[in-house]
């Protein structure tokens, strides 16, 4: 197979421009004079279900732009217990619903939730986890909700009062009951196991969940069928881009309706990050060229998808591009 290639970008758009009176902004708490347009939330920003969502995760504020920038909605996640939570991760359903998982410190005895929000901005019903915090959040394409995280108590993941049979992936309806746990947490004690929960990537590929994980050198890349937990293992990045990113963290995951998967990382290098495309036929993954944003150079950073269409954002622009062949 040919390196892949992306066409020019079919659309494109800025997050920013939009009416003078609607543009979301955030004000940083204790200064009001610190105002930020949504967009600069970079490490909250992404595509999802044909939309942008940015989110400030300390405070729990969520904005949702549509595909041309326009504002849809604004709010925030309400936070019961008078507590201090993050959020660690969200997604939106296909009618405008938000699912995000929020945490508290791990050393304070308060439960972490799955808060799911309304269109409209209204939470809808706050879902406790116990002991179990969730890292990362996905809709799958049958609207069920799964998370990928670790229970601790006190801080402590190594707890020997920790059911070693409790599963880091956990599957909900849309409504937040419980439907299915899997992948036993006894399996994942090292440190390095639990850092592949921390931080890879979860997300939704067709009728089954993918799984990029890259830590201490040793990444893969993991298919997960949603009905009967079956595991696919494939190769992660080449070596040569993984010794690269520096903290070892893979940047962004995307796949398209037709089950493309790419992922993103940065780079030392000229133009700031790698793009690759997963080749199912020969279980490698292949570098994309990406056409730059916003005036400048480098490579834009992976948001997402919709449809066939893949999501770049670079200097507060979007780009919406598809694969070439």
């Amino acid at each position: 197979m040919a390196n892949a290639r992306l066409l020019a970008g079919i659309t494109a758009v800025t997050l920013v421009a939009l009416a003078a009176d609607s543009v979301p902004r955030l004000i940083k708490e204790g200064d009001t004079s610190n105002l930020y347009p949504v967009a600069h939330l970079a490490n909250g920003l992404k595509f999802t279900h044909g939309a942008f969502i940015c989110a400030d995760r300390l405070s729990g504020r969520f904005y949702t732009l549509s595909r041309n920038g326009d504002l849809i909605a604004s709010w925030k996640v309400e936070e019961p217990d008078d507590a201090e939570y993050h959020i660690s991760d969200f997604d939106r359903f296909s009618d405008g619903s938000i699912v995000a998982a929020a945490l508290p410190s791990p050393y304070v005895e308060i439960s972490p939730f799955l808060a799911f929000l309304s269109p409209d901005g209204k939470t809808k019903r706050l879902v406790r986890l116990g002991a179990y915090f969730p890292q990362h959040v996905v809709v799958a394409g049958d609207g069920t909700v799964w998370t990928l995280g670790h229970e601790m108590i006190q801080g402590n993941s190594k707890d020997p009062a920790l059911d070693p049979n409790a599963g880091i992936l956990r599957q909900f309806s849309r409504s937040g009951a419980p439907m299915a746990s899997a992948l036993p947490q006894g399996n994942f004690t090292t440190n390095r196991e639990l850092a592949r929960i921390s931080f890879g990537k979860l997300f939704a590929v067709r009728d089954h969940l993918g799984w990029y994980s890259d830590e201490g050198g040793e990444s893969r890349y993991v298919e997960i069928t949603t009905d009967t937990i079956a595991q696919y293992v494939f190769p992660g990045l080449p070596k040569s881009a993984s010794a690269r990113m520096g903290d070892g963290q893979i940047e962004g995951v995307a796949a398209t309706v037709g089950g493309e998967v790419l992922a993103s990382v940065e780079n030392a290098g000229r133009k700031g990050r790698l793009v690759f495309l997963f080749d199912r036929a020969s279980s490698k993954w292949i570098p994309l060229d990406v056409p730059a944003l916003g005036g400048y150079s480098f490579t834009p950073r992976l948001l997402g998808a919709d449809g066939d269409d893949i999501v770049f954002e670079s200097a507060l622009s979007a780009g919406f591009f598809r694969l070439a062949r």
